[in-house]
């Protein structure tokens, strides 16, 4: 069994809502939590909070509540977070709708999560509002953010005046938020987060990810996949950072936007790497403010990472997650520089790494003279942060029963030996680097420790646990 390089962390026993934003200081309410770069307009961390209060409220009249699954059909717009946490604090249950999907998809996605209520923006609407009639949801439980005839709309909700209500449930086992992830497996599949998952994964992202309230995130994946709700949203909430929002990808606005609003932290996919490496129009425009790019959701080869590292003279990071894990298991420590950025860096605190030989069945344990194990099927799961998989009674309830039949089983990510070849990169799981090697290892947790998701490690799923403290560049 590897252990996390970082010592645990604590996880509070709080509501998502509570962990956010009860903790406000005097100096973070004038804070700007997030700016709308369509109209330059800002919205405070004290505003932010008494709108999230006042949805919360006004949805709550209406018969919101612990048990009350609403959808959210919304682009990447500062309302987004008033919406998506107004709902939790009101003790409902968020599942979030990719906004690319037809009125079919969302029909499914509502049947299957058992939603009662849809939250969207006008440009979706007509799909919208299809898929709800189709699901049973009457128009007044169709809120339409930005407006239309018939419909509850957010100016309407936030002066309605009624007062937050005081919900009770347990943070561990309430479900927070539905989102739906395909995996390697088909059809998407709801994944049931609890607060305590939600609020665990940030805790932990924090050891890792330097992000500070100086920090200005260009928010441009969207927050409806799990990526884009812990790692932009609720970390630079978490952090006080400020978020410039964006509703959809495109590179000059991309540009644009960093260069108007001073933008310094970039969380991206692949494809922008590889635009922000070789595309000519990056070359037109100031973006010298940012100082780190991280890369997740999928592969970024080492040679691409790198160039557009020294292009915009950024530091380049990846990571690893999945929907199940709220969503990050692996990250690069911003002050390791001797990792190469092919790798997902190292674990999080309060993870496990099994390894299992694809051949034998047996567990690798054996650590080469050069800090390196043999690539295997890896085993993963939270000591303090378990993880449950939900969704459509057929597909996703034979997983909740695998995984209980055999655990750590789950969907798989594809190795990376095509890189490995071209790199020349070693392979399996660092233990460490020349300089830490010969120190004791930390404890082994037990074998039967609880929890797990499937991995595939192969010659470059670099998982090295490296030291991290918390220096930036």
């Amino acid at each position: 069994m590897f252990t996390s390089p970082f010592a645990d962390v604590e996880i509070p026993e709080l509501s998502i809502f509570d962990y956010l934003f009860t903790g406000l200081e005097r100096d973070d309410l004038e804070r700007v939590a997030l700016i709308d770069p369509a109209t330059g307009a800002e919205t405070t961390y004290a505003a932010l909070r008494a709108q999230i209060e006042a949805f919360a409220g006004a949805v709550a009249a209406r018969g919101v509540g612990v048990g009350t699954v609403m959808a959210v059909l919304c682009p990447n717009v500062p309302a987004f977070a008033t919406v998506f946490h107004g709902i939790l604090r009101a003790g409902g249950t968020v599942t979030t709708v990719n906004s690319l999907y037809t009125a079919g998809e969302i029909e499914k996605q509502l049947r299957d999560a058992g939603a009662t209520w849809l939250v969207t923006v006008h440009p979706l609407l007509p799909q919208a509002q299809i898929a709800a009639e189709a699901a049973g949801i009457p128009h007044d439980r169709v809120i339409v953010l930005d407006g239309a005839p018939g419909h509850p709309n957010l100016r309407d909700l936030l002066t309605a005046g009624a007062p937050a209500p005081e919900v009770s449930f347990d943070p561990a086992t309430h479900v927070a938020v539905l989102p739906y992830s395909s995996g390697t497996t088909g059809v998407p599949k709801g994944v049931m987060l609890s607060h305590r998952n939600l609020v665990a994964n940030v805790e932990q992202c924090r050891v890792s990810l330097d992000l500070r309230e100086t920090d200005r995130v260009l928010a441009v994946l969207p927050f409806f996949h799990i990526y884009g709700m812990t790692v932009l949203l609720n970390l630079a909430l978490r952090q006080r950072a400020g978020l410039v929002t964006m509703p959809k990808f495109d590179l000059v606005e991309f540009l644009t936007n960093i260069q108007n609003f001073g933008c310094t932290y970039l969380y991206i996919a692949p494809p922008i790497a590889v635009a922000l490496a070789k595309h000519p129009v990056v070359d037109q425009f100031d973006i010298s403010s940012v100082h780190t790019v991280f890369s997740g959701a999928a592969p970024l080869d080492g040679e691409t990472a790198e160039l557009a590292g020294r292009r915009i003279n950024a530091r380049m990071m990846q990571g690893y997650g999945m929907s199940e894990l709220s969503p990050v298991s692996h990250a690069m420590p911003v002050d390791r520089h001797d990792i190469p950025v092919s790798s997902v860096g190292t674990m999080l605190p309060n993870t496990l790494n099994k390894l299992i030989d694809t051949e034998t069945g047996e567990e690798i344990t054996d650590v080469g003279p050069d800090g390196v194990t043999k690539p295997g099927d890896g085993c993963r799961g939270h000591r303090r942060a378990r993880r449950r998989q939900a969704g459509d009674p057929q597909g996703v309830h034979r997983a909740r029963a695998r995984q209980r039949t055999h655990p750590g089983r789950g969907d798989g990510v594809r190795g990376r030996a095509r890189r490995a070849a071209q790199e020349g990169a070693p392979g399996g799981v660092h233990r460490g680097d020349p300089e830490v090697r010969g120190r004791e290892d930390p404890p082994q947790r037990p074998a039967g420790a609880r929890g797990g998701s499937r991995l595939r490690f192969s010659p470059t799923t670099r998982l090295a646990p490296w030291t991290a403290s918390g220096s930036r560049r």
